[in-house]
C-alpha cells in the first residue's frame, strides 16, 4: 500500500494513464480510427446508476448499448496502431 505523498510523487513524475501498467492498454483499447457509422459503435456506462425499484428498494446499474442488427464495429485499430497511438 501507498503513502499519500508516495502517490502523488509517483503521479506528478508519469502520466496517470501509465500507472498502473495496464490502464495505458485499456485506454488503447478504447480508440478508435474513423469508424464507418457511430450507430456501429458499443457503448458502455462508465458509472452506475442509482434508482429505486417499485419495491422500493434502491439499486444500481451500468448499461450497455449494442446494435441490434449485430453489425460488426469498425474503426477498431489494428495492432500496430495500437503500438504508435498518437
Amino acid at each position: 500500500m501507498f503513502h499519500d505523498h508516495e502517490v502523488e510523487s509517483i503521479l506528478d513524475s508519469k502520466p496517470i494513464f501509465f500507472f498502473p501498467k495496464f490502464s495505458f492498454h485499456l485506454a488503447i483499447e478504447a480508440f478508435r480510427r474513423a469508424p464507418a457509422s457511430f450507430t456501429d459503435q458499443r457503448y458502455y456506462s462508465w458509472l452506475p446508476l442509482q434508482f429505486k425499484a417499485k419495491d422500493g428498494v434502491p439499486r444500481y446499474a451500468k448499461f450497455r448499448l449494442v446494435p441490434a442488427d449485430g453489425r460488426e464495429e469498425t474503426g477498431l485499430m489494428t495492432e500496430e496502431d495500437q503500438r504508435k497511438p498518437w
